[in-house]
């Protein structure tokens, strides 16, 4: 894809009367030159000539504010990144929809965002924010949740960790909200309440996705002495659920 298309507008056409509402330029003289980017911001818009020197200078800080400069291959990437995320996340699985995201890796920022302002780059970006924005706001109400969580019944305790650790496991490759979930990760564990139920829950959890026989086995092991050790019979009676269907799987 071109790096910068030149355009030349005639300014008695109706072209120029729309190009002039939506940018807005300094002075009145003719010429006035605009270096506009891919998105339509207006990076540059002034009257009179500039000398080579100064074009040169102009077109330098502008392509430092254009992104990075697509060709067909890298839309063709991003067109099928944002199509298999787009599928993922209508699903309800957004957990393969971040996985989709691994495929576009050189072209994202710090922020998680396509460094680009090509369409195809925005058209992922939106869905990008899109999903951050959600997570965000997941994330913020379930720590708020376990910053309340010292005046709750146990079972409440418990749900509100399960909300967590699905949210964790959900949006682990998700750039803007690992920060967050580390840190109420370690809360949780300097939480002398709520650091043994989570722990508890983890055991579950990993027992719970346990496959191989040989996992099973360890898991079968680990769950006996977990039941007849912990004082909890709500977690023990996941425990024993698990347990249950463990055994009933196993060959």
């Amino acid at each position: 894809m071109a790096q910068v298309v030149p355009i030349k507008i005639d300014t008695s056409s109706s072209d120029w009367q729309e190009w002039t509402q939506q940018h807005k330029a300094e002075g009145n003289g003719i010429p006035i030159v605009y270096v506009v980017r891919a998105d339509g911001e207006t990076l540059y818009a002034k009257s009179g000539t500039l000398t080579n020197e100064q074009l040169i200078q102009l077109m330098a800080a502008a392509r430092n504010d254009a992104g990075m400069v697509l060709n067909e291959k890298d839309a063709q990437t991003l067109v099928e990144v944002t199509r298999r995320f787009t599928d993922f996340k209508d699903a309800g699985d957004l957990k393969s929809a971040i996985k989709t995201l691994r495929q576009a890796k050189r072209y994202l920022n710090k922020a998680g965002l396509v460094n680009s302002y090509a369409q195809v780059a925005l058209s992922l970006n939106q869905e990008i924010r899109g999903l951050n924005e959600n997570a965000i706001k997941s994330i913020n109400r379930v720590s708020q949740s376990l910053t309340e969580a010292a005046g709750k019944t146990e079972a409440e305790q418990i749900r509100i960790l399960q909300k967590f650790m699905g949210l964790r496991d959900q949006y682990a490759d998700l750039k803007s909200v690992k920060s967050s979930l580390s840190r109420i990760q370690s809360s949780i564990r300097t939480d002398k309440q709520l650091k043994p139920l989570y722990e508890s829950i983890k055991l579950l959890d990993m027992a719970a996705g346990a496959k191989s026989a040989s996992q099973k086995l360890r898991y079968q092991e680990k769950l006996v002495n977990f039941i007849e050790s912990n004082p909890s019979p709500i977690i023990k009676a996941q425990a024993e659920s698990i347990l249950k269907t463990i055994n009933q799987k196993k060959p």
